[in-house]
């Protein structure tokens, strides 16, 4: 519901709505369990990093699976959108 309030008007609402997403502890780098309620798995002053996931997409090679805008980044490099 945190998610759901905080992406409310905003691109990828979709998404946080189907719950595709994961979201990772920054410092280890661990997943965070989505089973538990969200207000378990957080910390004051803990920061997260949210990922999105694309399911059934097309891959277009140089591309966003999102918003399909392009990119100039050599092949096999991961880009952060």
């Amino acid at each position: 519901m945190l998610l759901e309030t905080r992406f409310k008007k905003r691109k990828g609402y979709d998404l946080v709505v189907k719950r595709q997403f994961a979201l990772e502890e920054s410092c280890s780098g661990k997943d965070l369990d989505q089973t538990l309620p969200l207000n378990a798995c957080l910390r004051r002053g803990m920061k997260i990093n949210m990922s999105m996931i694309f399911v059934n997409v097309q891959i277009l090679k140089g591309f966003c699976p999102r918003c399909k805008i392009e990119t100039d980044a050599p092949e096999e490099t991961t880009v952060q959108w």
